[in-house]
């Protein structure tokens, strides 16, 4: 697969950018374009690869207990969004197309494996660390707390940039929380939509959720008690019933598709049907990895025609795993639920 120059990415992403500037599919609709976003997508799915397998030696090498990953290619109407949401940026400089998710038992454990991870990357022939983002020392306005790394990754003398979240199981539980809301509501909480209650409500149980880790809170509420940060919630509970939210989203019926069982699974693809409720997991193994990619594209570009469709395509080997990793598109809310009673109650 021969890699597009930069100019090109970029002219593409421009061209759609503009194109669905205010539809969600256009009247104008340049397919060049869009195929050429997914093969650059696509580009990344090597370097990606590469990157998970670097950081699973990492866990086992240093025998990080109860740490689990999940690696995905952002989607492309994930892309073009944030191509909208930030009109100076160039595709082809964009750090998010293939990223890496690790999730760690405490804020200690994060610390530890961040550092060996770095002293490793330093190590490394073919990965550079280009860039480091802190937002558990320092957390994002909105109550997003977690690390990311930027790592440059080489294949066949081309350079891909792959972003690493590392996170603790409650930083975790926060940001599926937002998704799972954010689907609920088809509000974009993360791309910092919505009303000013529901993003009160996140600074608040991130406030929260930092106390019991005993690390720096979101700035609106850095100088707040915990007693006044529970009256807040409770506060905003009442104003918008957030618990009945929760519990009125029903949990999906999940259809498993394995395509070939007797083989080790490779990739998994999710499909939400937001009408019937229904989540539809596809699992391919290593050798099907093309129809894999075919089938997404086939859903991604559905998806962009049927707002009740959603698809992203996941690299994690089984189901339990992937519920843990992708709580959101099960909409699973029972730990939710009862860390919000136990705050209020």
């Amino acid at each position: 697969m021969s890699v597009p120059s930069k100019n090109q990415i970029d002219k593409a992403g421009e061209i759609l950018r503009d194109e669905f500037e205010n539809e969600k599919l256009p009247k104008k609709f340049d397919l060049e374009a869009y195929n050429k976003i997914s093969l650059w997508r696509n580009l990344h799915e090597k370097p990606l690869a590469k990157v998970n397998t670097f950081i699973n030696s990492t866990i086992k090498l240093n025998k990080f207990k109860n740490t689990f990953i999940a690696q995905r290619l952002k989607r492309k109407d994930s892309i073009i969004d944030k191509l909208k949401r930030c009109p100076n940026m160039k595709l082809s400089r964009m750090q998010d197309i293939g990223g890496v998710r690790v999730v760690c038992r405490s804020i200690h454990d994060v610390y530890s494996f961040v550092a060996i991870l770095e002293k490793r990357i330093s190590k490394h022939h073919d990965l550079v660390l280009k860039n480091k983002k802190d937002y558990i020392e320092t957390p994002k306005q909105d109550g997003y707390r977690s690390i990311h790394l930027i790592v440059g990754c080489t294949i066949d003398q081309d350079q891909f940039l792959i972003e690493i979240q590392i996170r603790t199981e409650l930083q975790h539980l926060w940001a599926m929380t937002v998704e799972l809301l954010g689907n609920f509501l088809n509000i974009s909480f993360k791309s910092g939509k919505g009303d000013s209650i529901h993003k009160d409500f996140f600074k608040v149980l991130s406030a929260l959720f930092s106390h019991e880790e005993k690390s720096n809170v979101t700035p609106d509420y850095k100088d707040s008690s915990i007693e006044y940060l529970k009256e807040k919630l409770k506060a905003l509970e009442n104003s918008k019933q957030l618990i009945r939210n929760f519990e009125q989203i029903t949990k999906v019926q999940v259809e498993q598709l394995w395509s070939d069982s007797s083989n080790k699974v490779d990739s998994i693809i999710i499909i939400n049907n937001r009408d019937n409720n229904i989540v539809t997991t596809l699992a391919f193994t290593k050798k099907n990895l093309d129809t894999a990619e075919k089938t997404y594209r086939n859903f991604e570009l559905g998806s962009q025609l049927d707002n009740s469709l959603f698809a992203v395509m996941v690299k994690i080997d089984d189901l339990k795993k992937l519920k843990r990793a992708y709580s959101s598109f099960f909409e699973d809310t029972d730990t939710i639920i009862k860390k919000l009673k136990s705050y209020i109650q």
